[in-house]
């Protein structure tokens, strides 16, 4: 079991490396930055695989400080509700950790050690590169609910609901159906009804790609990582408990990740009920991911 959770736990450090790398956090990795990223769930996906890499928690803080004009404290408590991470423990410290770096009241431990000292490097965001679109549209529009519309309709290959719009940017769907009203009345979108459902779409795609510039691929990072870090959890469980039955509390266990493999089901299915195929499963999310991590 020990070789399972190291080769897991490689492969998730790795990707949280390429991540902040690509967004300009100092480091020997591979840039990936294929994709576009989404940085609150990147965050709270790093407290939990990076809680024993302190050189990483270390450098995304420095990188979170001298970004911070361009993060979402109210997305970040969204994305850790909505996608069920586990608060208590490694999100609720590395919170306490950036209230501590930032002055800015995030969520975490109002007691017990909070500093983890700050990179060498200043971290700088190229906010010009594919993979900082989010960045780049905060920076222009406002760190608002209406950028990350925007950034998914960019990316969208089809309309979308105002539930899937509430769903993929981590706001509710009246703040989501409020700032579509206001881009409907500024022409930046439109809004068509079939069978008694109203889609969105961009009015002038071709105008924003070329104001707004690269695109990334389309990840949605919120489930995709929640399903790294639940498959994570789930192997230490197994390693701890030693069930007589453990594919029945891998099925229990996969179970309660089902929401986040359905939005997910173009990188990943479920895998087979045993601690390799979740060890495999974890490899090639991560992969599909990242492409520039080679596998060990």
């Amino acid at each position: 079991m020990s070789q399972l959770l190291d080769r897991a736990d490689e492969r998730l450090v790795d990707l949280a490396w390429s991540l902040w790398t690509a967004l300009g956090v100092s480091s020997w990795a591979s840039p990936a930055d294929a994709a576009v990223i989404e940085v609150e769930p990147l965050l709270a996906y790093t407290a939990i695989v990076g809680k024993d890499d302190q050189r990483l928690l270390r450098e995304v803080t420095s990188w979170v400080v001298e970004q911070m004009p361009l993060l979402s404290l109210r997305q970040f408590k969204s994305v850790v509700r909505a996608q069920r991470w586990p608060f208590e423990g490694p999100i609720e410290a590395f919170g306490a950790t950036l209230a501590h770096a930032t002055g800015k009241t995030w969520p975490g431990k109002r007691t017990g050690p909070t500093a983890v000292p700050r990179g060498d490097r200043p971290a700088t965001a190229d906010l010009t590169k594919s993979c900082a679109l989010q960045l780049r549209l905060r920076a222009l529009v406002g760190v608002s609910s209406r950028a990350e519309v925007i950034r998914v309709l960019l990316l969208a290959d089809r309309p979308l609901t105002v539930s899937e719009l509430s769903d993929r940017v981590a706001y509710t769907r009246r703040q989501v159906s409020g700032d579509i009203d206001l881009l409907l009345r500024a022409s930046f979108v439109t809004r068509t009804s079939s069978s008694g459902t109203a889609t969105v779409e961009l009015a002038r795609r071709a105008i924003v790609r070329e104001v707004v510039g690269q695109l990334g691929r389309d990840v949605d990072w919120a489930p995709a990582l929640r399903v790294l870090t639940g498959l994570r959890e789930l192997l230490d469980d197994l390693d701890a408990h030693h069930w007589a039955e453990p594919s029945v509390e891998i099925a229990r266990q996969l179970r309660s990740l089902e929401p986040q493999f359905e939005r997910i089901r173009h990188d990943i299915t479920p895998p087979a009920h045993t601690p390799e195929a979740v060890t495999d499963a974890i490899v090639e999310l991560t992969r599909n991911l990242s492409a520039e991590i080679p596998e060990s």
